[in-house]
């Protein structure tokens, strides 16, 4: 058998040379390390206001270049867009009204884009909104039974009972 000869490892320590690593020792240097980095990026982004000033007066030019004739398309085609919403939340609102008359649910708090998702909220709200003929312990002109009229006197009412 043969036998393998590893490579020496070479000294832990680290090499200082090319490395102009300081540590930071006090409040001064590290205000002049961050100091120098922000005057690096900075710089970078010399002449922006330029630059932005330039493309607002293109955008200025090229809206002036334009033909009359593009003016209105463009406004044509704003004012469609504009009509296309107003006619879905009118269609909405029709919806709104059928799905309320089917359910008994009022139109305004019905939601959804689509006529299946007004019928589902409307189904899911259908058990809040049940109307009853009349409240609970009343008849239907909204007094108590005659049997459960009121003398005034609660005491002796309560051990009637």
């Amino acid at each position: 058998m043969s036998e393998e000869t590893t490579p020496a490892t070479e000294d832990k320590t680290t090499s200082t040379e090319g490395n102009d690593f300081k540590p930071i020792t006090t409040q001064a240097d590290l205000d002049k390390l961050v100091s120098d980095r922000l005057k690096r990026e900075r710089s970078k982004y010399e002449g922006f206001e330029e630059y932005k000033a330039k493309a607002a007066k293109f955008d200025e030019l090229d809206e002036a270049s334009k033909s009359e004739l593009q003016k209105e398309q463009d406004a044509r085609a704003k004012a469609e867009k504009e009509l296309e919403s107003y006619r879905q939340k009118e269609q909405i609102a029709v919806w709104a009204s059928e799905v309320s008359k089917a359910t008994g649910v009022p139109a305004d708090v019905l939601r959804g884009s689509t006529k299946e998702d007004i019928e589902a909220h409307a189904e899911q709200l259908k058990d809040a909104y049940k109307t009853s003929t009349a409240p609970s312990g009343t008849d239907k002109g909204g007094q108590p039974p005659a049997d459960q009229v009121s003398t005034g006197d609660w005491i002796r009412e309560s051990y009637k009972r």
